[in-house]
């Protein structure tokens, strides 16, 4: 084997313990990311829809639901669904989802319910 197949082969071999980490979609926290980070990072926003979501962020507080982003006038569900695997609530990775603290306690109990006893 020469050496530009050997490093051919070698690079194709890195292709793919690389390639798994360029699939993981860039998430943005749209409870602190700033208009310009909105707008680089999200589909379908620009500059002005950016700074409405900043601007609702700041009149109501934080959003509790990645489905809330559609309070923010100009921006509808087709927006939302194009965007949800890139926003998130928190910067912790427990908060990727969007899902409620209800939600997951919730969710939590129904687990528990439907486990079998182990006593």
């Amino acid at each position: 084997m020469n050496k530009n197949s050997w490093i051919l082969s070698l690079l194709f071999a890195l292709s793919f313990m690389v390639s798994p980490l360029m699939a993981m979609p860039i998430t943005v926290n749209i409870n602190n990311a700033d208009a310009e980070t909105l707008t680089k990072q999200l589909k379908g926003i620009g500059p002005s829809r950016a700074a409405a979501i900043v601007e609702y962020r700041e009149k109501n507080g934080p959003f509790a639901e990645i489905e809330d982003i559609v309070l923010v006038k100009g921006i509808g569900w087709k927006t939302m669904e194009a965007n949800r695997e890139s926003i998130r609530l928190r910067d912790d990775d427990s908060e990727l989802t969007g899902q409620s603290g209800k939600d997951k306690e919730s969710s939590a109990k129904s687990a528990e319910a439907m486990a079998p006893d182990t006593d």
